[in-house]
């Protein structure tokens, strides 16, 4: 794959120009991302999405993540973060339709990799569950559900695990999965990201409007 060329920034947010994708992780340069979290509802309660990365990827293969994200492309304003969604579930989405939840900071060394990144961050409502998506396997190996109470149980310490349903690619395929995970199955983040999502997820359901990362 072609390394992406992205714009790239100072701390204070000021535009140094333009970089590959692999230069900016390997020298730290700061650079703009989406996150899309996608949840529905199901009986009493709801679920939010989650995406399992690639077996091949460079960083954390097999690990839970964001529902859809990636980097923005050189010169593509934050309308154009749908792209992402398009590109790894197959699902097209009106900007608009996302609630936008704010401005995220992510700074993280993994190996000899330093990633800077202000994360666009979105909550949208989707009316399918994880096994009714149709995702691009080159980009996505599985997508699954956890229960917002189950998520939250889990990412608060209450229990050491939640149930994740949805479909993963095995030979050539999509198929069911179905399994419990733990903390472990996830990224790592020096915050609780994904506990806040969770509760972010849980208000959201309740009808709450004010809501921000």
């Amino acid at each position: 794959m072609a390394d992406e060329m992205i714009d790239v920034f100072d701390d204070g947010h000021n535009p140094l120009g333009v970089a590959s994708k692999s230069l900016a992780h390997r020298i730290g340069l700061w650079h703009h991302s989406i996150h899309c979290w996608m949840y529905g509802r199901q009986g009493d309660g709801g679920y939010l999405l989650f995406q399992k990365r690639g077996r091949d990827k460079e960083l954390f293969p097999n690990a839970l993540d964001i529902s859809a994200a990636g980097h923005y492309q050189a010169g593509e304003n934050v309308e154009d973060g749908v792209r992402e969604i398009a590109e790894e579930l197959r699902l097209e989405v009106e900007f608009q339709a996302m609630r936008d939840l704010g401005l995220r900071t992510e700074v993280a060394k993994v190996g000899d990799k330093v990633n800077r990144e202000f994360c666009h961050v979105y909550l949208l409502e989707v009316p399918l569950q994880s096994f009714e998506f149709d995702p691009d396997p080159g980009e996505v190996e599985g997508l699954v559900q956890i229960g917002v109470k189950e998520g939250l149980d889990l990412f608060s310490g209450r229990c050491n695990s939640a149930r994740a349903e949805g479909i993963e690619f095995v030979g050539g395929e999509w198929q069911r999965f179905s399994s419990d995970v733990d903390t472990e199955w996830f990224i790592p983040r020096v915050d609780r990201y994904y506990y806040k999502m969770f509760m972010l997820t849980s208000l959201a359901l309740r009808g709450e409007e004010d809501l921000a990362v």
